[in-house]
C-alpha cells in the first residue's frame, strides 16, 4: 500500500471513530461556481473543523448511484421520504463517505475535528425539502452569487466557449418536471451563457421566491463578502450562533483564491472582481439576459447591475 492510500485509510478509520454531532453540523449551499469553496476555506479556520466535500456529487459523492439526482436534486417539500432524511443526516455527520469527499480533508484536520462543515453545491432546490425534514440547529448557509458571473465562471472551468453549442436535451433524472416545462424555452435560447443562465434561473428561484427564503436558511452574498469579508463573515458565524473572537476573524486571509479559482484569475481590486463579467457582453446580450431573468421571475439580480437588489 503507498502512502498516499495509507492515509485515505487512515482517514476512514478515524472518522469511524467520531461521534459527530448534528447540532455542531454547518451547510454551506451555492449553486457551482458560486463561492461556496472559498466560504468553506473560511470556515474551516474555525478550530476543530473538517470540509465534508461535496457529498451529493452524482458521480463521486455518497448517495446511491440508482438515486439518480442529477446535478441539482429536487425533492417536492411535501413529499416524506423517511430513507433520504436518514441519508442527510448521515452525510451531515460524516458517517458516509468517499475518497473525493474526504478530498479537502487533511489527516491532521481529521484527527482534531469536532465539527463537519459540508458544501454543497447540488443542494440549492433542496433546501426547503431539508429544513422542513432534517432536525438541523443551524439554519443551512445559502449563498448567492450573480448567475451571470457563475454562468460564465462555469463556462469557462468546464466547457469549451469556441465550440458550438448542442442540442438541448431534457436531463434524464428523478423530479425533473422543471425542465420538461420549460423545454421549448430552453430550446429557443441562442447563446450558452443564455442557456447557463436560465439553468441557474430554473435551480434556484423557486428558492429565492420561497416565503421562507431568509428565514429558515441564512441567505449570503458572494459580492458582500468580496467587498467586504470580515464583517460579512461575522453575520454569518453570529447567524450561526458560532461565538467566534473578532480577532480571530480579522486573521483570516480573505485575499486567498479558493482552491477550485481554475484559471486562477483572481483580480484583488474587489469591485474589478465583481465586474469582469459586464465587460464581456453587449447591450443586446445583456438585454437578452434580462429577459430570461423576467421570464423566470427573477427580480433579485439584474443584467445590467453587479450587485444584488437588496434592500
Amino acid at each position: 500500500m503507498n502512502r498516499k492510500a495509507f492515509k485515505i485509510m487512515l482517514k476512514g478509520k478515524l472518522l469511524r471513530q467520531k461521534n459527530f454531532s448534528l447540532n455542531d453540523s454547518i451547510f454551506i449551499i451555492s449553486s457551482p461556481r458560486g463561492g461556496s469553496t472559498w466560504l468553506g476555506e473560511i470556515f474551516s479556520a474555525i478550530p476543530n473543523t473538517i470540509i465534508n466535500w461535496e457529498p451529493f456529487h452524482p458521480v463521486h459523492g455518497v448517495l446511491p448511484k440508482d438515486f439518480n439526482g442529477g446535478d441539482a436534486i429536487f425533492i417536492p417539500e411535501e413529499e416524506t421520504s423517511k430513507e433520504m432524511e436518514i441519508s442527510i443526516m448521515d452525510i451531515l455527520n460524516f458517517k458516509k463517505y468517499t475518497n473525493f469527499t474526504l478530498s479537502f480533508s487533511s489527516l491532521k484536520k481529521v484527527v482534531k475535528s469536532k465539527i463537519v462543515i459540508t458544501k454543497s453545491v447540488r443542494t440549492t432546490c433542496l433546501i426547503p425539502w431539508i429544513v422542513k425534514h432534517v432536525p438541523l440547529v443551524r439554519k443551512p448557509v445559502y449563498l448567492l452569487r450573480h448567475p451571470v458571473a457563475i454562468s460564465f465562471s462555469h463556462l469557462k472551468a468546464f466547457d469549451n466557449m469556441e465550440l458550438p453549442m448542442q442540442k438541448y436535451v431534457v436531463p434524464e433524472m428523478i423530479n425533473n418536471e422543471r425542465f420538461l416545462k420549460h423545454k421549448a424555452y430552453l430550446k429557443s435560447l441562442n447563446s450558452k451563457i443564455e442557456r447557463q443562465v436560465a439553468f441557474w434561473c430554473l435551480n434556484n428561484i423557486e428558492v429565492i421566491n420561497h416565503p421562507d427564503h431568509g428565514k429558515k436558511w441564512i441567505v449570503a452574498f458572494y459580492e458582500n463578502l468580496v467587498l467586504d469579508p470580515e464583517n460579512e463573515t461575522k453575520k454569518i458565524f453570529d447567524a450561526l450562533n458560532l461565538s467566534i473572537d473578532p480577532d480571530f476573524i480579522k486573521k483570516i486571509n480573505f485575499q486567498k483564491p479558493s482552491q477550485t479559482d481554475m484559471k486562477q484569475d483572481f483580480i484583488k481590486n474587489e469591485m474589478k472582481q465583481l465586474e469582469k463579467w459586464k465587460d464581456w457582453l453587449s447591450k443586446e446580450e445583456k438585454e437578452k439576459i434580462q429577459d430570461i431573468f423576467d421570464y423566470f421571475g427573477l427580480k433579485l439580480y439584474s443584467a445590467f447591475e453587479v450587485l444584488p437588489k437588496v434592500h
